[in-house]
This record gives structure tokens, sequence and C-alpha cells, in this order.
């Protein structure tokens, strides 16, 4: 048994508790990423429309999102339709350059989404399947069936082309 003496502020009153014996364990972590690191001490994780991207080994406050991304708390956030993240370490959005291909992230891409037909660095390149136009724009190829009857539609326009102008030329020689 433990006895501890105890007076209150005003030093009037006297108590004598008789208690157990009790053990103490503490245990410490350092704020995580998305985490602001309080005046008191406290790790708070980062609300919706804020992020932070470093563990704060100091007083740290989250960081309001930009202008081009959404942030959906802690260290989560993605690009605005338009745009593309750099990198998932970077709080960086950049505008990409055919702007229709970049469409908005969400919590599962945070580097953004790519339109169809599109995908890499900001969207740049055509998917397989795709053919590259001017401007940055990509097309879906025509079907194979289409490709192999517009190529014997030609086939055959030549061959009947050379036989006429044959037939024509062997019918003026004569």
């Amino acid at each position: 048994m433990v006895n501890v003496n105890v007076y209150t502020e005003d030093n009037y009153q006297y108590k004598q508790f008789i208690d157990n014996p009790f053990i103490f364990k503490a245990e410490s972590r350092s704020c995580l990423r998305g985490e602001a690191f309080t005046e008191s001490g406290e790790c708070d994780p980062c609300n919706y429309g804020y992020y932070l991207l470093k563990a704060p080994t100091r007083i740290t406050p989250c960081n309001i999102c930009d202008k081009n991304a959404i942030c959906f708390g802690e260290d989560q956030m993605a690009p605005q339709a338009k745009h593309y993240r750099t990198s998932t370490s970077s709080d960086e959005f950049l505008e990409c350059k055919r702007t229709q291909s970049c469409l908005e992230g969400d919590e599962n891409n945070t580097m953004g989404i790519c339109a169809e037909g599109y995908y890499g660095l900001m969207c740049g390149q055509c998917q397989d399947g795709y053919k590259s136009l001017e401007m940055m724009e990509c097309e879906k190829c025509p079907a194979w069936g289409r490709v192999v009857i517009n190529t014997l539609v030609r086939v055959v326009n030549i061959v009947l082309l050379i036989f006429l102008l044959a037939n024509n030329n062997f019918s003026n020689v004569q």
C-alpha cells in the first residue's frame, strides 16, 4: 500500500489516500505526413481542403490546398481537371499542354487521370490503338476489318484502272 498526503490549494483540508501500487506505461511518436504539429504538442490530421506532405518536427500547421488541386485531408491530394501532378511527393500542379486530355484526379489517382486514348506524364502520349495527330491529339485507329476492306477496294480500283488504260492503249494501237 502507498500512502499519499495531498493538500488542497487553500491548504485547509488534508486528505490521506490509500492506493495499490500501479504502473504507468507511456508511449509517444512523432507526427506523421498529413498531421499538423500543434502548439499543445499534439498531432492533428489535416482536414479536407488542407494537406501536409512532410512529417513535421516542430510546430507546423497544415497547408491550404492549391487552387489547381483537390486536397482530401492528411497527405492526400490530386489535380483538378486540366492539370497534372509532377510526383506523389510534390505539391506542384502543372497545366496540361492539351487540357482536354487531363481529367480530375481522385484519392486513388493522385497523379491525375488521363482521358481515353492518352497516358503518361501530363497525358501527353497516345495509348496503343490510338494514333497521334497534330497538337498532341490522339485519335482511335480504325478497326482492322475496315482497314483490310479499304485496302482491298483500293487494290481492285488500281487493277481495274490499269486494265482500262491498257485496254484503251491496245485499242488505239489497232
